[in-house]
């Protein structure tokens, strides 16, 4: 592990007994038994170690996001085509289970041809002593445009396979930048997306499909939080809602036991 602070360098070191630390990244990629580096550090540092890591032949974990620049970005994905070796971005939310579901059941075409995404990210954390400047600021990789909306940004396109074309945002600053923003896009298939952002208030993550075929509702934060809406019933009448109640109930010791199964919910049979 490298670390420019040497107290937590050795506070995490004790924590999880790790054997070779240094304060200087370069001397870790110098170690002849390190594999694999994760770069963890704010993203105005990203490119830096990254392209360092690249240049020792180490395997690359690099958190997002990818870099502060267009061009740090497109400089980084150049070496890394070059590399031999497995580069991988922190988008952690590819591999939640309701997601990749999600993904399939666009890709199956039951929802038909999309035509809208809609998604919220909010939470709860609020500015505190001990949180990073950069966090903060947008020029550093903070607030909620840079630091959050980007797993978002990264959903539309691994949901529907396809880039974003044209975008626009508008953001409010109180306790950090950019604390409360809403994205628009269009993308290249012509699919329309709108994401709102908020860092202060209630916790909450959810995702909108719509299609000609039907509504696709993903609550990231519930086990059965997967529910699809054919276009030809309503989400609000009796026989969906004892459906929903009846699903919830099933997957609910697959959910709590983090099951890896297929619990979703709605009218998926129908």
């Amino acid at each position: 592990m490298a670390d420019i602070d040497p107290d937590r360098l050795a506070r995490v070191a004790n924590q999880f007994r790790i054997e070779h630390c240094w304060t200087d990244y370069r001397a870790l990629l110098d170690h002849q038994n390190v594999e694999a580096v994760g770069v963890c550090v704010p993203p105005q540092f990203h490119v830096e170690v990254a392209l360092a890591a690249l240049d020792a032949g180490k395997h690359l974990f690099i958190e997002k996001p990818l870099a502060l620049s267009l061009d740090e970005s497109e400089r980084l994905i150049a070496q890394a085509a070059q590399s031999p070796k497995k580069v991988m971005v922190g988008f952690n939310m590819r591999w939640h289970r309701l997601v990749r579901q999600a993904r399939e059941i666009i890709h199956r075409g039951d929802l038909g041809s999309p035509k809208l995404i809609r998604t919220a990210l909010t939470s709860g954390s609020h500015v505190s002593d001990d949180t990073p400047e950069w966090r903060k600021r947008r020029e550093l990789g903070g607030g909620t445009l840079v630091d959050v909306a980007v797993h978002h940004f990264d959903l539309w396109r691994f949901l529907l396979q396809t880039e974003v074309e044209e975008v626009f945002a508008t953001s409010r600053s109180e306790q950090w930048e950019d604390e409360t923003a809403t994205v628009m896009a269009q993308m290249s298939n012509g699919v329309l997306t709108t994401s709102v952002l908020s860092r202060g208030t209630s916790s909450n993550h959810e995702i909108e499909v719509y299609g000609q075929s039907g509504r696709l509702h993903v609550s990231c934060y519930r086990f059965d939080g997967l529910e699809f809406f054919p276009t030809s019933i309503s989400p609000g009448d009796i026989r969906t809602r004892l459906q929903d109640s009846l699903c919830a109930e099933r997957v609910a010791p697959g959910g709590i036991k983090n099951a890896s199964g297929r619990g979703y919910c709605g009218l998926l049979s129908s």
